[in-house]
């Protein structure tokens, strides 16, 4: 009988070559192709406002994409980032509308952040309630509660004295806009966390649940902190982006496609829809890489439907490499389904 090695085709060769390589670079060599061929095509691409302004643009994306991808390497899912995000940031905003000063709002809405999330992770980890129809139902739940009882207003300008969020908006360091130094910093300490235990243990719960708690580790616990730190990335997201917009817009989080994006960007990133596998780095670069191209697309005139087309092909080839270089076997088609 031929041996497997000996029977291996060039082409099985080569996707066995690719699979083993982290998918975060290969977006980051097509980010750069990219930026390349918009350079030498596009003209006032290769700027440096430009290529800035396309960083910019994608910072919010990327914390909600970092937040959102420690979730899905444990085998969850977060729906309601976007939501977390706006009405988190609302209250606020609108706290400091009453009185009450900048730091001590900030850190009111992050704790209403916290509170949202720990309620994902509690219904997802110990009440053991699907991850989809969980956070599907707490986003029309929290938007509901926030627009009905607490927040009557849509929209609302983020107050004069705001010292923090008009440095996040407006400032930069070295040239650098504040909230790509702030997209940097979140992506730097999230690689530091994952590459620590506690980035081991999130990746072996989301690779074998059942084992991770054999071992011994605290798979509840550690499944609800992942949903705390996707509430608090979808806190600093929202604050970066309320700086830049000026305001609040609650109407985005429900008229908007950002939360299409931010699983967009995770599943190019190569983060594994079936937990385990992936990348902040990757991550990252994808965001960058849909930064880029929205703004390619903007420079070329496109209209926001023919936008939506183009980033839903990007998505569909990028599950489509997916799942050319991680075919699911018998084995992980089963710890899948778990």
């Amino acid at each position: 009988m031929t041996s497997s090695v000996a029977s291996e085709t060039p082409v099985g060769g080569v996707r066995r070559r690719l699979a083993a390589m982290d998918q975060g670079y290969i977006v980051a060599g097509v980010l750069l192709a990219l930026v390349v061929v918009f350079s030498v095509t596009l003209p006032g691409f290769f700027s440096t406002a430009n290529l800035l302004n396309a960083a910019r643009s994608a910072s919010v994306l990327g914390l909600l994409a970092i937040g959102m991808a420690v979730v899905v390497i444990a085998r969850g899912l977060d729906l309601s980032v976007v939501i977390i995000m706006s009405v988190s940031c609302a209250m606020a905003v609108e706290l400091m509308l009453a009185g009450h000063g900048e730091a001590a709002a900030l850190g009111a809405g992050l704790l209403i952040a916290l509170g949202l999330g720990l309620v994902n992770g509690l219904l997802v980890a110990y009440v053991e309630v699907p991850p989809l129809f969980v956070t599907l139902a707490t986003s029309l739940l929290y938007l509901g509660f926030f627009r009905l009882v607490l927040l009557p207003k849509d929209q609302q300008a983020v107050p004069a004295g705001a010292s923090l969020m008009t440095w996040l908006g407006r400032g930069s360091v070295l040239g650098v806009p504040s909230p790509v130094l702030v997209l940097a910093a979140a992506a730097a300490l999230a690689t530091w966390f994952m590459s620590r235990n506690y980035g081991r243990f999130v990746r072996a719960q989301g690779d074998n649940p059942a084992a991770a708690a054999l071992v011994g580790l605290p798979t509840r616990p550690l499944l609800v902190s992942t949903y705390l730190v996707s509430a608090s990335a979808a806190f600093v997201a929202g604050v970066v982006g309320v700086s830049v917009a000026g305001s609040y817009d609650l109407r985005a989080a429900v008229t908007g496609t950002q939360l299409y994006d931010v699983i967009a960007v995770v599943v190019i990133g190569g983060v594994s829809l079936a937990g385990a596998r992936g990348s902040i780095g990757g991550v990252v670069c994808a965001a960058l890489l849909l930064g880029v191209i929205g703004n390619a697309m903007t420079l070329l005139n496109m209209s926001v439907i023919e936008q939506s087309l183009s980033k839903a092909f990007i998505v569909l080839l990028a599950i489509v490499l997916d799942s050319l270089l991680h075919p699911r076997d018998e084995e992980t088609a089963r710890a899948g389904d778990m």
